[in-house]
């Protein structure tokens, strides 16, 4: 999986992620890395990463959103399907 999200983070591509949210609902999104927008130069006060999380845009919603990369489905990118 660090593989392909490496590869999502580089290509900046849009690809659709399916997760079960924090209340056990399954949500699916179009999203991508590297969205510049709205980006006020701040930053988060946490680190993502040490909480096992990643952020990002969803193109449905038009925002940032975290994403636990435990509670990952499925990610489609490139026409390929990835179970997790």
């Amino acid at each position: 999986m660090n593989e392909l999200l490496k590869q999502l983070k580089e290509t900046g591509s849009i690809f659709n992620v399916q997760f079960y949210k924090a209340d056990g609902t399954t949500r699916s999104m179009n999203a991508r890395f590297g969205v510049r927008k709205g980006v006020n130069g701040v930053g988060l006060k946490y680190n993502p990463s040490e909480r096992n999380n990643i952020i990002v845009y969803s193109m449905n919603d038009k925002g940032f959103r975290t994403i636990n990369l435990d509670r990952i489905k499925t990610i489609k990118f490139n026409k390929q399907i990835h179970v997790l």
